[in-house]
């Protein structure tokens, strides 16, 4: 992560040409709150890596055409191969080649097909690199069997619904950036739930939304740059065009945070030139919001002691989500407490009934417990929504003969 921050810094410095802005935009990306599950889970090391890439490969492209730092060819060099490297990463490293291209085009007000077939033609090697790694990707998750569980609460909605509720996502992540107080690991199922008209989160990812494009159309230079790159990095998980793993996930952000970063360094740099007094106000803003969030950080960091801690975390903070009542119950089961994990089983059941992950991990308990009744109804249960797996047949003949059926 820190290696991420200072690709920020000299990104930023690249871009806007201010050191006071630029450190602005590297702090905010240091430290804030939403930065912790990127930072303190280790299955999210993707994200960093494909982040890290993406951002130097940026850095190294403005860099080719800027004549900083150095010859042109060597940053080049460098740019492909972050092209190639971030999205063998993580997915989200394919966002190089649109990002590159904003970057450098975000100021053009007219002829926006022309100049892009001209910046295509002036950068192949992004586009075959881009192409060979997708065509790559492709041909592993062809070999590579069953996908995994897709946890994401819009998947049997509507497209009316999904539409509804991807915006109003949107809106929820604008609430985390401004104010991150009720942070969450885990944001499946039902914790969040599918958006109406009514719903007030709906109205603010309109607002949000609408003023980021505004920005990235009519904005000034960097605040275009800024605003457009943070819509871009949102769209691959904005739920609009495919469905990924969660609805939700405040490690979809890290990616684009650059851009909230250099929002930031936009407005606040240009104030430390002014009087002395609006100068000390900025300063004390600034302090005021570190401190807040450097609080909130230390707090965040304690759910991520061990699993029980975090799970715990995320049940504390939506009672009604599924997979952390399960997550939390097979965490009691592996330190021996039986009966307390039977019960948070039963309370996922109670939230989704249809639910044979669940079903399944509870006739395992109730077997240890040697409550064989109950574990043949748990069997049954899922058999009832998948009947042709078969472990679980195997599983409920064992059960049976054991009761002398």
């Amino acid at each position: 992560h820190a290696v991420v921050v200072w690709f920020v810094w000299l990104l930023a410095l690249e871009l806007l040409t201010n050191r006071a802005a630029a450190a602005v935009a590297a702090v905010v990306c240091a430290v804030h709150p939403l930065q912790s599950e990127v930072v303190n889970w280790v299955a999210a090391r993707g994200d960093l890596l494909s982040t890290g890439l993406m951002l130097l490969g940026l850095l190294a492209h403005r860099r080719r055409h800027s004549g900083n730092g150095g010859a042109g060819p060597a940053w080049r060099v460098t740019a492909a191969l972050c092209c190639a490297m971030a999205p063998l990463a993580k997915e989200t490293g394919f966002l190089f080649l649109p990002l590159a291209w904003w970057l450098d085009n975000a100021q053009t007000r007219s002829g926006w097909m022309r100049r892009s077939f001209h910046w295509l033609r002036c950068h192949p090697e992004y586009l075959v690199l881009t192409a060979a790694v997708l065509l790559l990707r492709a041909a592993v998750l062809v070999s590579g069997g069953e996908s995994p569980h897709n946890a994401n609460l819009l998947a049997d909605a509507s497209p009316l619904q999904r539409l509804a509720t991807s915006v109003a996502i949107m809106g929820r992540y604008a609430g985390l950036v401004v104010l991150p107080v009720s942070l969450s690991a885990d944001y499946s199922f039902d914790s969040i739930p599918i958006s109406g008209l009514t719903d007030p989160w709906l109205g603010v990812g309109i607002v949000v939304i609408g003023g980021l494009v505004w920005a990235a159309r009519s904005g000034p230079g960097p605040l275009a740059q800024a605003a457009g790159a943070l819509l871009i990095c949102w769209l691959p998980t904005s739920n609009l065009a495919f469905l990924p793993p969660s609805a939700m996930a405040e490690r979809y952000m890290y990616p684009g945070f650059f851009g909230i970063g250099l929002a930031c360094g936009c407005l606040a740099g240009p104030q430390f030139s002014q009087t002395k007094a609006r100068t000390r106000a900025v300063v004390a803003l600034l302090v005021a919001l570190l401190s807040f969030w450097s609080v909130r950080v230390h707090l965040r960091n304690r759910d991520w002691q061990d699993d029980g801690a975090l799970f715990a975390a995320v049940g504390q903070r939506f009672p009604h989500n599924a997979r952390a009542l399960e997550n939390l119950g097979h965490w009691h089961a592996r330190h021996g407490d039986l009966e307390q994990a039977v019960r948070l089983y039963q309370e996922a059941l109670v939230v989704r009934p249809v639910n044979p992950r669940a079903l399944t991990n509870l006739a395992a308990l109730e077997l240890r417990r040697g409550h064989l009744e109950e574990a043949v109804v748990a069997w049954t249960g899922v058999l009832a929504t998948t009947p042709e797996r078969l472990p679980v047949l195997l599983d409920l003949a064992g059960t049976l003969e054991r009761l002398g059926r």
